[in-house]
């Protein structure tokens, strides 16, 4: 089954089928997640593909590889692989986290420097 085959395949039917293929691919696809998937998708525009594909990245990894391993999968399954040994790069780099835990260091700094000075009445 692939998306351009122009068989007559249902939003689920793609659905399972990307979830096999990841289950296959070592992700951690559980029933709770195939669940929590389908859950998810009531709430999304399924003509669009970034809310889909988010939408399943969302609910069937945990780290940052498996968001690269997901992306990989979900490219393929819908665009096709013509080179398998290319080094890939990912679909939407900037939805994927970095290593940063924080925020920059200079963000908000006039919240530190800018003294602000509070009376009885104000309050």
């Amino acid at each position: 089954m692939a998306p351009n085959d122009g068989s007559p395949f249902t939003v689920v039917d793609h659905t399972f089928e990307l979830c096999r293929l990841a289950r296959d691919a070592r992700l951690s696809v559980t029933q709770g997640r195939l669940i929590d998937v389908f859950r998810s998708l009531k709430t999304i525009d399924l003509i669009n593909i970034d809310d889909y594909r988010l939408t399943l990245r969302a609910n069937l990894v945990s780290t940052r590889e498996d968001e690269v391993r997901f992306d990989k999968i979900f490219q393929d399954y819908w665009y096709g692989s013509d080179r398998e040994n290319e080094d890939y790069k990912p679909w939407r780099p900037e939805l994927i986290r970095d290593e940063k835990q924080h925020g920059e260091v200079n963000n908000h700094a006039e919240m530190f420097t800018k003294q602000r000075e509070f009376s009885s009445e104000k309050m």
